[in-house]
């Protein structure tokens, strides 16, 4: 990548140059993810409210020293996922963290009819995951 980074990543999938794409979480060619606009537009509004509604920072130990982060600690190939870190994310304000309380209850109201995590199945993923990639 040449460092342009402002292309979405709709256009990024369409350059001809493979070596011009930041990333092909979203497939190649016929294989193409019909929905990388829709999950481009819900990852942006994810990301913009937490940033909102809250301070993200590095883990403050006993001593009030920040607790640094190994930005190389994860593990597998193409699908990488970090091994688990420490952090601080706190709510930015009182007011903030009341509205993000009031939209994750209607949120929750009407999302919670399709079903609830299986946190079994969850921890299971993550057993095979790191049976395969390894933990840290």
């Amino acid at each position: 990548m040449d460092g342009n980074w402002d292309l979405s990543a709709a256009e990024a999938a369409a350059q001809k140059d493979p070596a011009r794409r930041d990333h092909f979480a979203y497939g190649v060619g016929r294989r193409i993810c019909p929905g990388l606009h829709v999950a481009e537009g819900s990852l942006f509004l994810l990301v913009s409210r937490v940033l909102w509604g809250f301070e993200i920072g590095k883990e403050v130990d006993e001593m009030g020293r920040k607790v640094e982060v190994d930005v190389n600690a994860y593990a597998g190939g193409g699908l990488a996922k970090p091994f688990p870190f420490k952090a601080r994310i706190v709510p930015r304000s009182e007011a903030r963290a009341e509205i993000m309380r009031r939209e994750w209850g209607q949120c929750t109201s009407v999302l919670g009819t399709l079903g609830d995590v299986d946190k079994k199945q969850l921890d299971d993923l993550d057993r095979m995951y790191n049976e395969i990639y390894g933990s840290k």
